[in-house]
């Protein structure tokens, strides 16, 4: 339906109002019958619809006796009759009551006829084509319910997305939906349905030059108010995917539900391992960490560390980590057990050590550490990479080491002997095999999209 403003009586004053669609008041009648029309006019009577009329006027039509106020029902305005004739060609008058929707639907009624609707205790103008419910408080914006998420990831291989959104009006009224997108006519998506019941399915394009983001406002209108969010929908194409051997997504409630210490394998290709274990230690799960987006929040206490397992270890010799950090953050350590030497320290703030302690590298390789695409060989270098805002990821970057059993490959936060500083993980990658440089460019916004990633600098 339509939102439409209405009619008030004020029984303190003892006046009958007119309410405009911006919920200006205009005296229609009072007590002792006078009326304000438009402003304060008195009413004109004719034969024909008075020229140039303003919100709240009042005709009286001579031809057949009708009482005509004008209208701004929100949408347009128009001369709509309030008492007089009645009949298939009279403009309707008065208030019927009815005692549900069901019986006010039934009966025969012509434009401007209003009617009273015990059931829901609502006010109704008859426009024409439909019931309007008339409001005449003050008007509140609509809600969420059910609030669309801040990134949403595209299916490559064109399977349709579909996001479910739910607002409600605190007066009642129903809410319709409408989106846009900026640009225009994103590449991403071959279509966008709005299925005007607060879901929107997508099809995305499975052409590989269509990578990319772009923005989806998603709006939610009462008629006069509109609530809206803007998020991101990416489009990416994973490198290598027959080799991608893990893929841990904490956005993706497929690979993370939100509780316990089970992360799930989505890899594209063969996964190494079905799932990992996380131990939380004073680790934390965020629905919205500060990007907005869900990750998995370490913080400063006993060695927080995602253990991956034989399998992973012994086959991954590319490794993507995604993560975002406050100026505070201090180290990453990946791999290994730091007692006896074997791990790769990759980041350490003011470190002027190489970024590897006795870590392998498989044969025919170089052992590579990259940070948000610049290639580092110190770890103070590493850590003068990152974006330390908070407001992007950085993709930590290992290539050519060769993770074995004994040596280990647990992700962890440390420095000198202090675990866990804090930051927030998105997710993992890993590949059976050493990615390019532009392989690994492509990488670099899979998780986490263009808009919530540091640049490439490679």
């Amino acid at each position: 339906m339509a939102r439409a403003r209405g009619f008030k009586w004020d029984n303190v004053q003892k006046k009958q109002f007119v309410v405009d669609s911006n919920g200006v008041e205009t005296t229609l009648l009072d007590e002792t019958g006078s009326g304000g029309g438009g402003g304060g006019a008195s009413i004109e009577t004719s034969t024909t619809s008075p020229s140039n009329p303003a919100d709240g006027d009042l005709w009286f039509d001579t031809t057949d006796g009708t009482m005509y106020v004008y209208y701004n029902d929100g949408t347009s305005s128009q001369w709509v009759g309030i008492s007089g004739a009645t009949g298939a060609t009279g403009a309707g008058g008065g208030v019927t009551s009815y005692t549900d929707i069901t019986a006010r639907n039934a009966a025969a009624v012509n434009e401007g006829d209003m009617a009273w609707v015990t059931s829901d205790t609502s006010l109704y103008v008859y426009d024409g084509n439909e019931w309007d419910r008339i409001y005449s408080d003050e008007n509140t914006t609509p809600n969420w319910t059910t609030e669309p998420d801040l990134i949403y990831s595209l299916e490559e291989d064109g399977t349709n997305t579909t996001i479910t959104t739910v607002a409600v009006d605190p007066e009642g009224f129903p809410i319709e939906y409408d989106y846009d997108t900026n640009p225009t006519n994103p590449s991403q998506i071959t279509s966008i349905v709005n299925n005007n019941d607060g879901t929107f399915t997508m099809t995305p394009s499975t052409t590989t030059s269509d990578a990319g983001s772009f923005a989806l406002r998603i709006k939610a209108s009462d008629g006069l108010s509109i609530l809206s969010k803007t998020v991101e929908v990416k489009l990416s194409f994973v490198p290598q995917q027959a080799a991608n051997i893990g893929f841990f997504d904490f956005s993706n409630s497929a690979s993370y539900p939100g509780t316990g210490n089970t992360f799930t394998n989505i890899a594209l290709g063969t996964p190494a391992s079905v799932s990992e274990t996380i131990n939380p230690g004073g680790g934390s799960y965020l629905t919205a960490g500060t990007t907005g987006a869900k990750v998995f929040k370490f913080t400063p206490t006993s060695r927080t560390s995602i253990n991956f397992s034989s399998p992973m270890e012994t086959q991954a010799k590319t490794v993507v980590v995604v993560f975002s950090a406050l100026t505070g953050f201090k180290a990453v350590m990946f791999g290994g057990v730091h007692d006896n030497g074997r791990y790769i320290s990759a980041v350490d703030s003011g470190s002027t050590s190489a970024n590897e302690a006795s870590a392998n590298i498989w044969p025919g390789e170089t052992g590579t550490i990259r940070v948000n695409g610049t290639i580092v060989t110190t770890r103070g270098a590493a850590y003068n990479a990152l974006d330390l805002t908070g407001n992007k990821f950085n993709t930590l970057m290992i290539t050519g080491y060769n993770f074995l059993p004994n040596v280990g490959m647990d992700y962890n936060a440390y420095m000198s002997g202090d675990w866990s500083r804090e930051h927030e993980v998105l997710g993992f990658m890993m590949w059976d095999t050493v990615l390019t440089s532009s392989e690994l460019q492509k990488a670099h916004t899979v998780m986490s999209g263009t808009s919530l990633t540091a640049p490439w600098a490679g």
